[in-house]
């Protein structure tokens, strides 16, 4: 357990530190998110400094590694992966691509990443795993997506990302799984980390750089651990049922009332609330409160009772449909 204690200690203030530096850096060239109508700050702020992320994960696996740690090799290569994606991201988060170029980018690397586990060449003559294999596509890029839509307010999507890199490293410890512990433990501490610059008067965005990779692991990270066996359906579906019923009910309801439904905004429920509230971290902490109290409870339930899953399901989904009728897009300004 100490040894577990002293990595996440050390990932964290490393990022800490990296964030620092990379802010100072991003001030002197410029990658500031400017004030517009998405806007729910009142001043520029760095933003990109989810760059670190992939390369405290890639770094931290590799040492871990060489002091006969055990590391999957599949880790190597997501890391890798997630590395080049988030180069992505902070290329966005300066030039601002165009949506279509971003999906197009985004299925390249949830191809890579899904190569790992479906055989390739074997899609063409196995209707069935073909139809699978656009099954897990379709749900990979969504994920990536969906956490990218968290990051609206201060503190959430790293937030949010702790509490689901965490809640599995410590089922898999207690459980006494050699896997997925370390992976989960440094993306965990790396978010920590993060937190730590935005409790701090020194802002920093991650921007695209950051929620690109926290989605692209924990799509990785789901898709491989129920490939395994690590891991329910169930349980991914019950932990991330905030993020994914949030972001589908909000785009629902923009495809049929919103002409430009595509288009940036800033209509999410728990977007709209802050706005309301004017308060970034009290939203962010009442979420954050919700998991712990609601959606943990669910998701161990699904994990070892033999309580109906899809009841708990239901369970999970239900506030968040709620949240969203009474905050969502039609009370949005945008």
């Amino acid at each position: 357990m100490m040894d577990y204690f002293f990595i996440s200690l050390i990932v964290s203030i490393t990022t800490y530190i990296l964030c620092l530096a990379y802010r100072k850096v991003a001030i002197k060239k410029g990658v500031l998110a400017n004030l517009n109508f998405r806007t729910l700050h009142d001043e520029v702020t760095p933003k990109g400094g989810g760059i670190v992320f992939p390369i405290i994960f890639l770094l931290s696996i590799s040492i871990l590694y060489i002091y006969n740690f055990d590391i999957d090799h599949d880790n190597f290569y997501s890391a890798l992966c997630a590395l080049f994606l988030s180069l992505f991201g902070l290329w966005d988060d300066y030039r601002e691509v165009r949506a279509s170029f971003k999906f197009l980018i985004q299925t390249t690397f949830s191809l890579l990443a899904l190569s790992i586990f479906l055989p390739l060449e074997l899609l063409f003559v196995d209707i069935l795993l073909f139809t699978l294999f656009l099954f897990l596509l379709v749900t990979f890029i969504w994920i990536i997506n969906t956490i990218n839509f968290m990051d609206g307010i201060d503190g959430l999507a790293a937030s949010l990302a702790c509490f689901y890199f965490f809640m599995t490293f410590l089922i898999s410890l207690l459980t006494n799984e050699i896997m997925p512990l370390l992976e989960n433990l440094i993306i965990f501490s790396t978010c920590l980390g993060f937190l730590f610059i935005n409790f701090s008067n020194k802002n920093l965005f991650m921007g695209d750089a950051g929620s690109l990779f926290l989605g692209f692991m924990i799509s990785f990270i789901c898709i491989e651990t129920i490939y395994e066996g690590t891991f329910s359906v169930w349980y991914w579906l019950i932990l991330l049922s905030y993020c994914l019923t949030e972001t589908i009910a909000t785009t629902f309801y923009r495809v049929i009332f919103i002409k430009k439904w595509y288009g940036a905004h800033r209509s999410h429920a728990y977007q709209n609330l802050a706005r309301i509230k004017k308060n970034h971290w009290k939203v962010t902490l009442t979420i954050i409160i919700y998991h712990l109290l609601w959606i943990m409870p669910l998701a161990l339930l699904a994990l070892f009772s033999n309580f109906s899953p899809l009841i708990l399901l239901l369970m999970a989904i239900l506030p968040t449909l709620i949240f969203n009728l009474f905050f969502g897009p039609r009370f949005s300004s945008k």
